[in-house]
């Protein structure tokens, strides 16, 4: 009973001193931090004087101790601290200016009265914010809390120049030469690095490199090694298309099997090359030139082959014009004389093809003669055709390329910079080489001469939201926070749909909150994790950009921020019209018409054919010779003036098969058999020609339509073979031969095998 009666007192004495105990605590209660030093390794403390409407406390003797006590560590530190240094007044590096009182010191907080932001997970709105913001905070955002946090490091911006990345790469190319694998990866991670630093987009050249480096060690056998070069190569140049490749074959030669790696990387090579116009270009130059080839052949083997067929015709009709007395042979050499004029005298292809539809147009069946025509106003337009190809897929040495470039911001860009600000002098350059030059000096760590481009630039633009949004950086870079608050708005209210300036934002107002008294940190991170969920739904990747952890401390701004550029489509519309298309034109024009480039000369061959066209249907009229449907022989009333006007057979064939009695049975047999031969004779010509030049044997054979399609599939596959290199090379490589030939053999063989059969089957039945 004793020892129950014992822990009821103690208990009850404890209730007694509790009060004072608590009011104690009360009275040292920590308060808001009023000030934050610059240097981020030493806080020196400060203190307010109490404020005189704070009403006075009465202590009692239990009371006092704990209070002197108090009195007495705050009187100790202030001693100790003496001597040190201490200035009125410094900036962060987020632009706010913080006061310092030199004569007071913060009170002291006991450590078990002390909150950690590190405890527990900060929240705001819901969201747990500590991965975002936890890490710019060292001490408590709890109201009442003194303890000082330290400042984030001041945002810095990288000096490393080209020469820095040149170094790398030939410590790299030594110490794979020297097969120093440990001094290898070195130089890679360093040039990896550098380039995060740079802000720079793609390194081509270096890509490139790696990429020559994978091939050689795939011929080795080494295919681990050669799949690392090509997954550099691809972080090296992201938008690299051979990059890609390079790592799709390197996947290929490792294991063919598994499908879906080499899958994947031959997908994202295509998508990067229709994307970059730097290399989409020469690839639709090659493409568009290969069908303009393509058609220029298609043309010549049809009207070659439908001047075969009826060429008899015209030399026998052609004999009627000369006396009696003159023989074949001397009108068939006036003939070809006349038909090699043209060529003779260079009037262009154009015109030597004009002569040879012209000399069979009266023998040619309509729907022949309309496809001649149509293949002879496509010829006269293909200069003016090949001058729109060449402006439209033009990139090297144009304004659009310096853009380009700077852009991407790699090696040489210094010297696109260079010819851009000679423009910029000149007011040569409009907005777009404007703010791409102020961009790569900003990633190059040029602020003054950044911000003054910047500004230049806004005078033709003023409300450009990413223009906006990289001069809020380039000014958060020195220091004038409040500025670059300024700019990062104006962006958003200029275009909501920019995730940029948002994303900036929100790093922005989580930097502020690391210098900003207790009181005022809610605040200001709510506005924070306001912009970033705003930021985020507008792009989803920068769920993945979230910085965490080590990288949250980083303080590079091309690290650390957003800098949004020039689309594809934008720097594809600054290749201005040079003389190039021009040169085109007058050069092409001189070969295929033979005058110099204008629209009349486009236009003739348009014009003469659909007057052939015209001609042809009067040939009745001119008593023109026809085609024997048995023999082949012609049907000319002159020769034979029993013909009936529409005959379609000639007077042997009407002898033999028309008419019954008329000829002995062994003349009836040897024509017969003439017949058949002269049949036979042309399905082996209609097929030789099919063999040398797929639906040249259709179009001989009265079928112009369905030959003209199959000659123009087998010509445009045979130009893209022969020219597998390119017509316009790709500047840093090309893409493996095989994507090329693969293709383009499946074509051939299957135009090829096709018109072969179907020539056949037309043949037999």
């Amino acid at each position: 009973m004793r020892p129950q009666i014992t822990f009821l007192a103690a208990l009850f004495v404890l209730g007694l001193a509790w009060p004072t105990a608590a009011r104690a605590q009360a009275d040292d209660a920590p308060r808001p931090i009023d000030e934050v030093e610059r240097d981020t390794h030493k806080h020196k403390p400060a203190s307010k004087a109490k404020p005189a409407s704070e009403p006075e406390q009465e202590t009692t003797a239990d009371e006092e101790a704990p209070a002197a006590a108090a009195k007495k560590g705050k009187k100790s530190r202030a001693a100790a601290e003496e001597d040190e240094p201490s200035t009125s007044q410094n900036e962060d590096e987020t632009g706010l200016s913080t006061t310092t009182d030199n004569g007071d010191d913060p009170p002291l907080v006991d450590e078990t009265s002390k909150s950690s932001t590190t405890d527990k997970p900060l929240k705001l709105l819901g969201t747990d914010l500590g991965p975002m913001f936890g890490p710019y905070l060292s001490g408590s955002s709890g109201k009442g809390s003194t303890e000082v946090r330290t400042p984030p490091k001041p945002i810095t911006v990288s000096t490393a120049t080209d020469a820095d990345l040149l170094s790398a790469w030939t410590r790299w190319r030594k110490a794979t030469s020297a097969q120093d694998s440990k001094g290898a990866h070195d130089a890679q991670m360093e040039l990896l690095r550098l380039k995060e630093d740079l802000g720079i987009t793609d390194l081509d050249p270096f890509a490139t490199g790696f990429i020559r480096a994978s091939r050689k060690q795939a011929g080795a056998n080494q295919h681990a090694v050669a799949i690392e070069y090509a997954q550099t190569a691809v972080q090296l140049a992201p938008h690299l298309p051979y990059a890609h490749a390079a790592l799709a074959e390197a996947y290929f030669e490792d294991s063919p099997t598994e499908v879906g790696r080499y899958f994947a990387a031959s997908r994202s090579a295509l998508k990067a090359l229709a994307r970059d116009p730097r290399y989409l270009r020469p690839a639709l130059a090659d493409l568009g030139t290969g069908t303009l080839l393509a058609l220029m052949a298609t043309a010549v083997a049809a009207i070659l082959a439908l001047f075969l067929r009826k060429a008899r015709y015209f030399f026998h009709d052609f004999h009627h014009l000369f006396p009696k007395a003159a023989a074949r042979w001397q009108s068939a050499a006036a003939a070809c004389i006349l038909l090699l004029i043209p060529a003779v005298l260079h009037l262009g292809l154009v015109p030597v093809l004009l002569v040879l539809f012209a000399s069979v147009t009266f023998y040619l069946k309509l729907p022949e003669r309309l496809v001649a025509a149509a293949l002879l106003a496509m010829l006269g337009a293909l200069p003016l055709v090949a001058g729109v190809l060449a402006e439209q897929t033009g990139f090297a040495g144009t304004i659009a390329e310096d853009v380009y470039r700077m852009e991407r911001g790699g090696v040489g860009a210094s010297a696109s910079a260079q010819r851009t600000a000679k423009r910029m002098a000149d007011d040569k350059a409009d907005f777009l080489e404007i703010f791409a030059l102020a961009r790569y000096e900003l990633r190059r760590g040029q602020l003054d001469a950044a911000i003054e481009h910047f500004k230049r630039a806004a005078t033709l633009k003023g409300n450009e939201a990413r223009l906006l949004t990289n001069l809020g950086n380039a000014l958060l870079a020195k220091g004038e926070a409040d500025n670059a608050l300024e700019m990062y708005q104006q962006a958003t209210e200029a275009d909501a749909a920019l995730a940029a300036p948002l994303f900036n934002l929100a790093k922005l107002h989580s930097r502020r909150a690391a210098a900003l008294p207790d009181e005022a940190v809610g605040a200001e991170l709510d506005k924070g994790h306001t912009a970033m969920t705003k930021a985020q739904s507008l792009d989803e990747t920068l769920l993945a950009r979230e910085l965490s952890g080590t990288q949250a401390e980083e303080t590079l701004a091309n690290r650390l921020l957003l800098s949004p550029g020039l689309s594809s489509s934008e720097i594809a519309a600054l290749v201005a019209s040079t003389d190039a298309s021009e040169k085109v034109e007058a050069q092409l024009s001189r070969t295929l018409l033979g005058t110099g480039a204008s629209m009349p000369a486009f236009l003739y061959p348009l014009i003469a054919a659909l007057a052939l066209v015209g001609l042809g249907l009067l040939g009745g009229r001119f008593n023109v010779s026809k085609e024997c449907e048995k023999c082949g022989r012609s049907v000319c009333r002159r020769d034979d003036p029993e013909l009936g006007v529409g005959s379609l057979l000639c007077g042997q064939c009407v002898n033999v098969y028309a008419r019954k009695g008329v000829v002995p049975a062994p003349l009836k047999v040897r024509k017969q058999l003439e017949v058949a031969r002269y049949q036979t004779r042309m399905g082996r010509i209609s097929y030789v020609l099919g063999l040398i030049w797929s639906g040249a044997g259709h179009v001989f054979s009265g079928w112009p339509v369905r030959g003209t399609l199959y000659g123009f599939l087998f010509s445009f596959a045979l130009f893209q073979a022969l020219f597998r290199s390119g017509v316009m090379r790709s500047p840093f490589g090309a893409l493996p031969e095989v994507w090329r030939l693969v293709p383009v053999g499946l074509l051939f063989l299957s135009v090829y095998l096709l018109s072969l059969r179907g020539l056949y089957k037309r043949q037999t039945e």
